[in-house]
């Protein structure tokens, strides 16, 4: 009889030491996790939709550590009754599942670093151009005289054949504040404009707004087209696939649907 009391004693105490270190393993990876969350929810409030897929997989590994806890519950009931919880050879263990949450953050923490360099690529580009394009527009304006601002359609696509992409960007918002019937014209060179000077997640936005005010459809195959570009660009694959389907969904026949199928079928076999 001693005997078998010695025998539970023993399988209580290890399972109380099992426990506690599953408790503080789960502790140091979910705090990890929130840290991660909080950081990727960050970035989304003003780089919008380049960290979807991330955040996504985060919102899964929190439900993964639902069920963990769930079942360092039963194994502390189990401890107390003497009667441990088995796994099934289907079921990883927790201390596997742990492990595995941790591979994955460390896969998110990756992707977040080279996120993050590049960004500052893209952000070291712009002003590149930003600084080319300033000297450019010195010269043009010779004996310091001041440039009238664009206010037609035609001067605006006269400044965009002469690749005067920063002068759109300068004169148009205040025309596009204004009801105008050139105002969809407008949107969409002020986004081309944005694009061809590697402003890219501003193109971006500004391309999703000319999508929602143009309701005659001018340039709808031409914006998805331009955001899913927008977006591989900027790395995100998953968001640029998303645009590319849709618009070959919704345009199957548009003058960018061969480019794209061709996309995507090199994307998704890469």
């Amino acid at each position: 009889m001693k005997a078998f009391v010695l025998i539970i004693s023993v399988i209580l105490i290890s399972g109380c030491i099992h426990e506690d270190e599953f408790r503080k393993e789960l502790f140091d990876v979910e705090k990890r996790l929130v840290d991660l969350e909080h950081d990727i929810k960050d970035k989304q409030s003003t780089d919008n939709k380049q960290y979807i897929s991330s955040s996504s997989r985060v919102e899964s590994m929190e439900e993964e550590f639902q069920k963990m806890k769930g079942e360092v519950e039963r194994l502390r009931i189990g401890v107390q009754t003497g009667e441990l919880p088995g796994q099934t050879d289907q079921e990883d263990s927790i201390a596997k599942k742990i492990e595995k949450t941790k591979e994955q953050i460390k896969t998110l923490e990756k992707e977040r670093e080279t996120l993050e360099k590049l960004e500052e690529r893209i952000s070291d580009l712009e002003k590149s151009q930003m600084e080319i394009l300033s000297i450019l527009e010195n010269y043009e304006n010779k004996g310091g005289q001041k440039r009238k601002a664009l206010d037609s359609l035609a001067e605006v696509e006269k400044a965009f054949k002469r690749r005067n992409y920063l002068h759109i960007i300068e004169d148009l918002p205040p025309a596009l504040k204004k009801d105008s019937k050139n105002n969809i014209d407008f949107l969409f060179y002020y986004s081309e404009s944005l694009f061809k000077l590697g402003k890219l997640k501003e193109a971006a936005v500004s391309y999703n707004d000319l999508i929602k005010k143009d309701k005659k459809d001018k340039y709808g195959s031409k914006s998805y087209f331009r955001i899913g570009d927008c977006f591989r660009f900027l790395g995100d694959n998953k968001a640029a696939l998303s645009y590319y389907k849709q618009l070959l969904e919704k345009y199957p026949t548009g003058p960018e649907s061969e480019r794209v199928r061709n996309l995507v079928k090199k994307m998704e076999n890469s």
